[in-house]
């Protein structure tokens, strides 16, 4: 059975992006949570769909971890993003109604599937849903963007400080506490996310860690110092003198 009180807060998230929902009227949430299916639950390391499949529905995460990924060119997977509850999943698929990554759980995780028609037509009497999906899409952009400046050479600092800054805020909407959160992906899938191999992503967590900018215990991460980080993410020119120093 659907819950209201259960699958509100995350598409609020979805559409409006933060657990409270402004300007999304409660009629709009009326509707999409009665076409909104709840997919039975993913065991770790499930597939839910693969690159290139045909699909006419939208797919975001209710509980639990998932990444994406595809083959690059060498035919090596490369990690396109993880998602979190209330993340779209492969939204980039609504404009070719064909899967560009392939899905999977990384723990447990339980997903919400919604028709793409009937959302467009809800859309269609509600500016704020038509406003909630252009958000939705433009952050997915923003992703790739990002992905894009990782292939930039980058360094690796700013590249790993801008990750965990990004997961503090996606944990914050979703009312969770921003620096200190269970995060538990591969170290390894991390880095290919982050365009590294794992011993430079190792390397440049350490770094960090006696920074006193983070720590972690396991798959627990704390964030010690986040006006540090973001210092750290935007300036790359004094990450860059400090890696030729230290080489």
């Amino acid at each position: 059975m659907k819950s209201q009180a259960t699958l509100a807060p995350l598409l609020y998230v979805a559409f409006g992006g933060d657990t409270r929902g402004r300007n999304l009227p409660g009629e709009v949430m009326d509707e999409l949570i009665a076409i909104a299916q709840v997919l039975p639950s993913q065991q770790p390391g499930e597939r839910l769909f693969d690159q290139g499949g045909r699909t006419d529905r939208i797919y975001m995460a209710r509980t639990g971890l998932l990444k994406g990924e595809v083959n690059n060119a060498n035919g090596q997977r490369q990690v396109m993003d993880f998602y979190l509850a209330g993340d779209f999943l492969d939204i980039q698929s609504l404009f070719t109604l064909r899967h560009q990554c392939r899905v999977e759980t990384i723990t447990t995780a339980t997903v919400i599937s919604l028709p793409l028609r009937e959302v467009l037509a809800i859309a269609r009497h509600y500016p704020a849903l038509q406003d909630g999906l252009h958000k939705a899409i433009g952050r997915e952009l923003l992703k790739l963007d990002q992905v894009i400046y990782q292939l930039c050479r980058r360094p690796v600092g700013a590249r790993i400080a801008s990750f965990f800054l990004d997961l503090s805020e996606r944990f914050q909407a979703l009312g969770n506490e921003p620096r200190r959160f269970y995060f538990p992906a591969r170290r390894a899938d991390i880095a290919s996310l982050l365009m590294m191999d794992r011993a430079t992503f190792t390397r440049g967590f350490r770094e960090l860690e006696r920074d006193g900018l983070v720590t972690a215990d396991g798959s627990e991460f704390r964030l010690l110092d986040p006006e540090g980080l973001r210092h750290l993410s935007l300036d790359d020119e004094l990450t860059e003198t400090r890696q030729a120093r230290k080489n």
